[in-house]
């Protein structure tokens, strides 16, 4: 993060980097190119992937989903058509941003700009936060993602079949998390605790090594 975004930057050139990092979140694809490129540099930035082959594939999600477009066969295609649509109604973003008076507005904001979606609202408002580029924290909200959602179902059945419910038992197990940690041996914090969107982030995890574990994990498959 500390390469993308910093607290003395302003919050468009912040925001617009985050973004765009998020969408591909590959550190080698972004050093091959010399960085995260500002707004107005964006096309400079496409065409050097594309000159130099840069591959844009994550191990960690799944990212760039399919514009809707006849040219939009490769990755480098696919995000050069997002970031056009961002830009349309970036300064707009911007300006809602600003105004925001809870981070769940913020993640409202995100998550329905094209590309974007629940995940990575939640990667690029803590980003943000990270970076004190807007006055919240990370225990203020969680956007419950899908992997998360299916985990607390797995967990705790019933308890968790609405949003509500799955983001108060979120909640819950950060509240808990010492007194659990320290009765499995885990005595020592040094004051550093999981807030409730490192919590999201643990269920989804702990749900893939479930699957893996049963014998349901999926084989992912890399495509340019």
């Amino acid at each position: 993060m500390s390469n993308v975004v910093h607290p003395k930057q302003t919050l468009d050139d912040a925001l617009w980097r985050t973004i765009t990092y998020r969408l591909v979140n590959s550190i080698p694809a972004f050093e091959a190119v010399g960085g995260v490129a500002p707004r107005h540099d964006r096309g400079l930035m496409i065409a050097t992937m594309r000159s130099k082959g840069v591959v844009l594939n994550s191990p960690a999600y799944i990212t760039l989903p399919r514009p809707h477009g006849p040219s939009y066969h490769n990755r480098v295609d696919r995000l050069e058509a997002i970031l056009n649509f961002l830009n349309l109604e970036f300064d707009g973003l911007v300006y809602s941003i600003q105004e925001a008076k809870t981070l769940e507005e913020i993640s409202s904001c995100l998550k329905h700009l094209y590309g974007i979606g629940p995940f990575l609202s939640l990667q690029i408002y803590r980003d943000l936060i990270g970076a004190k580029q807007i006055p919240f924290t990370a225990n203020d909200w969680v956007e419950i993602g899908p992997g998360a959602k299916l985990t607390l179902l797995e967990l705790y059945g019933d308890e968790a079949k609405s949003v509500s419910m799955q983001r108060g038992l979120a909640r819950y197990l950060t509240v808990v998390q010492e007194a659990a940690l320290y009765s499995r041996g885990w005595n020592e914090f040094e004051n550093v605790y999981l807030s409730i969107c490192d919590i999201e982030h643990c269920l989804c995890e702990y749900g893939k090594y479930a699957k893996l574990v049963a014998g349901r994990g999926r084989r992912r498959y890399y495509r340019r």
